[in-house]
């Protein structure tokens, strides 16, 4: 992350947390030339390593897939 953006991030999140309230986000995942076949067919596809990865965080409360081909 850049260090100035960074340094506005923390100060952001650090003013509404003394206020005791939270805050949200959104994190975008572009995934491209992805080879053919990559994972396997049921349990181990990418979304479903994608899905595990994003749920593993504590505040994640809704995900959603879109595919342009």
């Amino acid at each position: 992350m850049h260090i100035h953006t960074h340094a506005r991030t923390h100060a952001a999140i650090n003013k509404v947390r003394t206020r005791g309230e939270s805050c949200g986000g959104e994190v975008t995942c572009v995934v491209r030339r992805c080879p053919k076949g990559l994972g396997t067919p049921v349990f181990s596809k990418l979304e479903a390593e994608l899905a595990l990865a994003m749920m593993s965080l504590p505040a994640t409360k809704v995900g959603r897939w879109a595919s342009r081909l």
